[in-house]
């Protein structure tokens, strides 16, 4: 009796030292994957994301070159001439758009004519334009800086707008021109020569 119960003892023993070696066992199977596949995934799923968000390369910018000018027709007086005629001629008529037209046709085939600039201009003012006949009276006085009426119709032009200032800037520059030079005051309170004398026109 004692040897059949010793056995069952022993077996029970080697059963439980087998169950210690084989949780003692080396833990080589269950260490972590090497690094360096992790790495390379990492680096194979990021590489597209850094492929898209990378700017997109441009070709160099080329320098823009303006577009060459139309050229200026050369002045042509006596065509000029032609159409000053005529407007001279629809203005006895008083047909004032025929005339208004036959004067920009002048100084476009002779922008630097003083008196076409200077008449023009005071057509112009005397239709209330006065922005418009400002420009070609400040023409006609750097055409002709010499000739004191062409100080005066401005004068009066900037006298009309209103701008004081520039108004007596103007008959300044008037009597600069002709030290001779005496103005009186019209109805209209414009400023017009005091001996009822003119420069001829040039």
């Amino acid at each position: 009796m004692k040897h059949s119960s010793a056995y069952p003892l022993g077996l029970l023993f080697v059963a439980a030292f087998a169950v210690g070696v084989w949780l003692m066992r080396s833990p080589v199977s269950q260490e972590p994957a090497s690094p360096a596949p992790a790495e390379a995934q990492r680096t194979v799923a990021t590489t597209p994301r850094q492929t898209e968000d990378a700017a997109p390369t441009q070709a160099p910018l080329r320098p823009v070159v303006p577009a060459p000018a139309p050229p200026v027709p050369a002045p042509d007086p006596a065509r000029a001439a032609e159409f000053r005629a005529q407007a001279d001629a629809f203005l006895k008529e008083a047909k004032i758009l025929e005339a208004i037209d036959a004067f920009e046709k002048a100084l476009q085939a002779d922008p630097s004519s003083a008196r076409n600039h200077g008449d023009y201009g005071h057509l112009l003012r005397d239709l209330t334009a006065i922005d418009k006949a400002l420009y070609h009276l400040r023409r006609a006085t750097e055409l002709d800086p010499g000739n004191p009426d062409r100080w005066i119709e401005l004068a009066n032009a900037y006298y009309l707008k209103p701008d004081p200032g520039k108004a007596w800037e103007a008959e300044k520059q008037a009597r600069a021109a002709d030290p001779n030079l005496k103005l009186r005051r019209s109805p209209r309170g414009l400023a017009e020569r005091a001996d009822d004398t003119a420069r001829p026109e040039k």
